[in-house]
């Protein structure tokens, strides 16, 4: 064996321990139960059809609204 092939199984090694150790010390929390599902039914604040209502969608914009709000129809 040659140094270059030790020296990535060292390597290789000490990342795989890392990874390792990594998925053991990962703290998670516990789902909150008030936590709930939101829908974005309207553009958040500071998006721009919001800053500019006086601007009417265009036409690509018209298309994808109404995609969206009707997704079933998407196949």
């Amino acid at each position: 064996m040659d140094a270059w092939s030790i020296t990535a199984s060292i390597l290789r090694a000490i990342g795989r321990s890392l990874a390792a150790a990594g998925a053991i010390w990962v703290y998670i929390p516990v789902p909150d139960e008030s936590a709930r599902e939101w829908i974005l039914l309207t553009p958040p604040p500071g998006h721009p059809e919001r800053l500019r209502p006086d601007v009417p969608l265009s036409a690509v914009e018209r298309h994808l609204a109404r995609s969206l709000s009707h997704p079933e129809d998407i196949a």
